[in-house]
C-alpha cells in the first residue's frame, strides 16, 4: 500500500495480497479521498476518487473525479460516475490540498503527491 505524505513524498508499507483478508480495507473510511487502479490485458489506468459507502471491510463504493485537462487539478463531474472497488484496487490515500482563489477555482482539488507518476484519467 502506498500513503501520500503531507511534503509530497511517497510512503511504502506491505500491500495485502490475499482475498479472504478482511482486516486489508481497514484503513479507509467514509470520505476519504483515493487513488484507485484499474488493470486491462494491454494497460493500467489511475482514478481519483471518494469512498462513499463501505461494505464487508474489503468492497467500497467510490465516487470518481475527473482530471482538469494538462494540470494536476481534479473535479466532480456534472453527472457522477459511481463504481465498486475492492481494497486490493486501492493504491493509495490522498490528502486534499487547499486552493485559493475564486469561487470556480475552489471547485478544483489538488492533492500533496505528485500524481504524474501515475497514468491517472
Amino acid at each position: 500500500m502506498v500513503y501520500a505524505e503531507s511534503d509530497g513524498s511517497l510512503s511504502f508499507c506491505e500491500e495485502s495480497t490475499s482475498e479472504d483478508d478482511t482486516s486489508s480495507g481497514s484503513e479507509f473510511l467514509i470520505g476519504d479521498l483515493v487513488l484507485v487502479k484499474f488493470s486491462t490485458k494491454k494497460t493500467t489506468k489511475y482514478y481519483v476518487g471518494q469512498i462513499k459507502e463501505i461494505d464487508n471491510h474489503d468492497d467500497y463504493r467510490v465516487k470518481f473525479l475527473r482530471k482538469k485537462t494538462d494540470s494536476q487539478l481534479f473535479y466532480y463531474p456534472d453527472i457522477e460516475d459511481m463504481g465498486n472497488v475492492t481494497a486490493s484496487d486501492i493504491i493509495m490515500k490522498l490528502r486534499q490540498k487547499q486552493l485559493e482563489g475564486t469561487a470556480r477555482t475552489s471547485s478544483l482539488i489538488s492533492f500533496s503527491v505528485n500524481l504524474s507518476l501515475f497514468n491517472v484519467y
